[in-house]
């Protein structure tokens, strides 16, 4: 996991799966080991069955970029001898209209007054033996400086692997501040778009919706700092981003902050209504979506690291998954928001090296 510019946190297995943090801290090797957190996107709706979602691990510590370069058996210095991307995947084409589906009841709630934004998703797939590829995927993801963090989890026979733009939460208890950041609205790069349209009203609301859920979900927070909005630019893609600082002087505070933002309007429904949040999880395509979206991370006494597990692929034995999904308010049009998703799986195929 990817925490900043220069910086990895590494987890090395066996894993053991916990039901609370109190009893993966419990069984940790010191007051302080960090403890990994790896869910499911609905599993927020579950709050009443316990689920494991805590981890503890044999070993974890922090690397550099060069420093995980040599940990994966490659140093940047030395000249790659392995193909940069891998051949013979056959992505089939995602289904239309299983998103239409879901692009259709949005607007229907939206025109009833009852939402103002959702996020539908698609799914491209194939067969594909990735983990025998990874240390080829591993170095196309983290081989350059981008805006994004890298991250992945896997054993021997299935995994996740990718990158984001987003950070749900982090936690710092020298300073007792948290971060988190609102980020939605995409504009795609091409020959002919090589710079954001800042008069595009639809994806400036759309932002503003995320910023307006994160302070109504953390107003028993102290709000220390809130950014300018600004523009971060990507290898493919353009995004709004606007950055809030908290103050949180505990673990627990901190554990309550990721319970309150996920999922945040960028990935989830706005506002937040519990009955049409299950009522949009049973679509098909979204209980099966897994670990798209959801928080990734890992908690410790004195910080805490909380990203939002999108642009990946997730894989196991020879089938491998790629979803995207794109933000939808009264003013989207489908056709549009249908090439914001084909954009973003294009943009995680180029950079995993795992075209077509």
């Amino acid at each position: 996991m990817q925490t900043s510019k220069d910086s990895f946190k590494l987890f090395l297995g066996p894993f053991k799966s916990h039901a609370s943090l109190e009893s993966a801290q419990a069984e940790a090797s010191s007051e302080n080991e960090p403890i990994l957190y790896n869910s499911n996107f609905w599993d927020f709706l579950k709050n009443d069955v316990q689920k494991n979602a805590y981890f503890t691990a044999d070993y974890s510590f922090t690397t550099t970029r060069e420093q995980f370069f040599q940990f994966a058996g490659k140093s940047r210095r030395e000249p790659l001898n392995r193909p940069t991307s891998i051949d013979k995947i056959d992505w089939q084409a995602p289904t239309k209209i299983e998103f239409k589906q879901q692009y259709d009841w949005l607007q229907e709630q939206i025109s009833n007054g009852k939402l103002v934004k959702g996020l539908p998703i698609a799914l491209t797939q194939s067969t594909a033996n990735i983990a025998s590829h990874l240390p080829t995927i591993l170095e196309k993801l983290t081989g350059a400086e981008t805006a994004n963090f890298s991250y992945g989890f896997w054993n021997s026979t299935s995994g996740m692997v990718g990158y984001t733009p987003e950070i749900l939460s982090s936690w710092n208890k020298n300073n007792s501040e948290l971060t988190t950041m609102a980020l939605a609205g995409t504009w795609r790069k091409n020959l002919s778009n090589t710079v954001p349209n800042f008069s595009d009203e639809k994806n400036k609301n759309e932002h503003n919706y995320v910023i307006q859920d994160i302070l109504n979900q953390l107003k028993s927070f102290l709000l220390k700092h809130q950014s300018d909005t600004t523009v971060v630019e990507l290898p493919f893609l353009f995004h709004l981003k606007t950055n809030f600082t908290y103050f949180c002087d505990s673990i627990k505070k901190f554990v309550q902050a990721i319970q309150l933002l996920h999922p945040t309007a960028a990935l989830g429904l706005f506002p937040r209504t519990l009955e049409l949040a299950q009522e949009f999880s049973q679509f098909e395509i979204q209980k099966n979506r897994q670990q798209f979206g959801a928080p990734l991370g890992f908690i410790s006494n004195t910080e805490g690291f909380m990203l939002v597990a999108i642009r990946n692929i997730m894989w196991s034995a020879d089938h491998v998954r790629l979803f995207a999904g794109c933000g939808v308010t009264n003013q989207s049009s489908f056709e549009d928001e249908w090439q914001e998703i084909l954009a973003k799986q294009d943009s995680v195929k180029k950079m995993l090296g795992v075209e077509s």
